[in-house]
């Protein structure tokens, strides 16, 4: 029965919008930095597949010429296959699956190279970088340095 001191309910009151509005939030709040995370591995899953490749052409290299060659990914083509695929020493280099980084070969000598990936602008952070560094008398394993090593460990 309809009465003036109890009216029919049609809809929801403010303080149920409210709670359902926070709850929402809270949800976004917790979701967002586990999907950006998410996200951050996957590019520098890329970027450390990329970095892998560089540095087999760069072993290749070294039996070669008997020293690791340092440069950018203009000094490494000795045939440019063209759309950001290179061909380094016979071993194609596809920079194209990681377009979010730079990549530098330095420190290298007879010995030694490492292979840095710097995050470019509209992807990753500039600051964002993840390192490789190679020894192969040393410490023939690789070792992963940079704000990103965490994401690179096996």
């Amino acid at each position: 029965m309809h009465s003036k001191f109890m009216p029919d309910k049609k809809g929801f009151t403010l303080i149920e919008m409210l709670i359902t509005i926070v709850i929402i939030g809270i949800l976004a709040a917790t979701g967002y930095p586990v999907y950006t995370a998410f996200l951050n591995s996957g590019q520098v899953a890329s970027a450390k597949a990329l970095i892998l490749s560089i540095s087999a052409a760069e072993k290749m290299r070294r039996q070669q010429l008997g020293t690791f060659v340092a440069g950018t990914p203009a000094g490494w083509v000795s045939i440019a296959v063209g759309n950001g695929i290179y061909d380094i020493d016979g071993l194609e280099v596809d920079t194209g699956d990681a377009p979010n980084f730079e990549f530098e070969i330095s420190n290298a000598g007879a010995d030694v190279f490492m292979v840095t990936a710097q995050g470019r602008a509209g992807g990753m952070e500039a600051t964002d970088t993840l390192i490789y560094s190679y020894n192969a008398v040393a410490n023939p394993r690789f070792t992963w340095a940079g704000s990103l090593a965490e994401y690179a460990r096996d």
